[in-house]
C-alpha cells in the first residue's frame, strides 16, 4: 500500500499488506468412481481386505479430512462386511458361503469435517468354491428281501444333492462291487436300487449295500450311504444224503432194537426249511411190511432192527429211506440203504442118512 502526501516535493511511504485467504468447505469429497465392484471365492479368510475406496476432498484442513462409513445398509451387510474409517479399506468380518448368498450390494459414505459428502456403490461377487461333499439321502428302503425276488425288484429309492454349482455341484453316483444290485435313474436327483439277478440265500444272506456319490469338483468331494439288507430264505433246496447209498451188516439173532446204521441229509436252506425228518418208505417182505422189520427215527435219522434176524430164512433187505424238510410244500429226497443180514455158527450138523434108530419104547 502507498500513501503520498501534496507537498512539494510529495513525500510518499509504503506499507506492505499480507491478506491470508481462509478456507471455506466449498467442496465435498468426490469417490474415485461410483461403483466399486469385486469377486472374492466364497472361502477368503475371515479378515481378508477385499478392496479399499478412496474419495478425494481438495478443502484444507478438517474440511478436507475425509472418514468413510456404511450408508443405509441392512443389518446383514453390517454382520458380514467392515469399511475402515480413515483408510477406506473395506474387510471381510464372517464367513461367506455361496450357497447362503452369492452377491452383496450396499452404499458407502465419504463425508468430510464440514459435513459434506458422497455416496458410492460396493458389489460383491461371491463365486463357488468346492466345499460341500454330495448328500446322500436313502428313502423306502428295505431291510428285508426274499431270495426269489426277481430281477429288477426295487430295494430303496436315493436321493442325492450337492449344495454347490456348476460341475462342483454335479453328482455321480455308483454301487460297490461285487453286489448283485445295480442302479438306476428315476428322477434328476434320484436313484432306485434294484436287483441285477437273482439273489441266492445261500451263498449270500445279507448285503452292505455300498450307495457312492462324487462331485464334478477338483479334487472330487465324495460320501457315501450304506444300506443293510438281509435276504429271506425260500425253500429251493432239497435235502442231500451226505451218501449217494448206504449198506450194513448185521449179525443174525440180533437184540430187537439194535442200531443198524445212521443216515443223515443236510439242507442248505435255513429255518424250517432246513429242518430235516427221516421216514421209511413202505415195501414188503415175505409178505409183510418193511416197517415190521425195521424203522427209522424221525428226527436223527437212526435205523433199528424191530425184530431178531434169521440168516436161513433174511438174508438181504433193499430199503428207501425219504429225507423231508419242513418248507411249504416240502421237498425231499430219498437214499437207499441194503441191509446184509451175516450168518453165525447157530445151527449144529444133522446127520440125514441113515436115519437114526428109534428110540427104544418103555419097557
Amino acid at each position: 500500500l502507498r500513501a503520498s502526501d501534496g507537498g512539494d516535493p510529495a513525500r510518499t511511504g509504503t506499507a506492505r499488506i499480507r491478506v491470508a485467504v481462509l478456507d471455506a468447505n466449498d467442496n465435498a469429497p468426490a469417490f474415485s468412481q461410483a461403483v466399486y465392484a469385486v469377486r472374492v471365492p466364497e472361502d477368503v479368510p475371515v479378515g481378508s481386505t477385499l478392496l479399499t475406496v478412496t474419495a478425494n476432498d481438495p478443502d484444507d484442513g478438517i474440511n478436507g479430512e475425509v472418514k468413510y462409513l456404511f450408508h443405509e445398509v441392512l443389518e446383514h451387510i453390517t454382520n458380514t462386511f467392515r469399511i475402515e474409517p480413515k483408510t477406506g479399506a473395506v474387510r471381510l468380518v464372517s464367513n461367506l458361503d455361496y450357497e447362503e448368498a452369492d452377491f452383496y450390494e450396499f452404499l458407502i459414505q465419504a463425508h468430510d469435517g464440514g459435513g459434506l459428502s458422497d455416496d458410492a456403490k460396493i458389489t460383491v461377487s461371491v463365486t463357488d468354491v468346492n466345499d460341500n461333499a454330495p448328500e446322500i439321502s436313502v428313502r423306502s428302503a428295505l431291510s428285508e428281501i426274499s431270495e426269489d425276488a426277481a430281477p429288477g425288484t426295487v430295494v430303496a429309492l436315493v436321493h442325492v444333492q450337492d449344495r454347490d454349482s456348476g460341475a462342483n455341484g454335479e453328482v455321480r453316483c455308483s454301487l460297490g462291487e461285487g453286489v448283485p444290485f445295480r442302479l438306476e435313474r428315476a428322477l434328476d436327483d434320484y436313484y432306485s436300487v434294484v436287483t441285477a439277478r437273482e439273489l441266492d440265500r445261500e451263498r449270500a444272506s445279507e448285503y452292505n449295500v455300498t450307495v457312492r456319490a462324487a462331485d464334478g469338483g477338483s479334487p472330487a468331494l465324495r460320501s457315501g450311504a450304506v444300506l443293510a439288507l438281509r435276504v429271506l430264505d425260500v425253500n429251493d433246496n432239497a435235502p442231500v444224503f451226505a451218501e449217494a447209498r448206504y449198506s450194513a451188516r448185521l449179525p443174525e439173532n440180533n437184540a430187537e432194537g439194535a442200531l443198524v446204521l445212521t443216515v443223515r441229509a443236510w439242507d442248505a436252506d435255513w429255518g424250517q426249511n432246513a429242518r430235516v425228518r427221516y421216514r421209511l418208505r413202505e415195501g414188503r417182505l415175505r409178505g409183510a411190511p418193511l416197517s415190521s422189520y425195521v424203522s427209522v427215527q424221525a428226527e436223527t435219522g437212526a435205523l433199528y432192527a424191530l425184530r431178531s434176524f434169521d440168516y436161513e430164512e433174511v438174508r438181504e433187505l433193499e430199503l428207501w429211506v425219504r429225507a423231508e424238510d419242513g418248507g411249504a410244500p416240502p421237498l425231499s429226497s430219498n437214499v437207499s440203504v441194503r441191509l446184509l443180514i451175516a450168518d453165525e455158527n447157530d445151527n449144529a450138523p444133522q446127520v440125514l442118512y441113515p436115519p437114526p434108530p428109534p428110540a427104544p419104547g418103555p419097557g
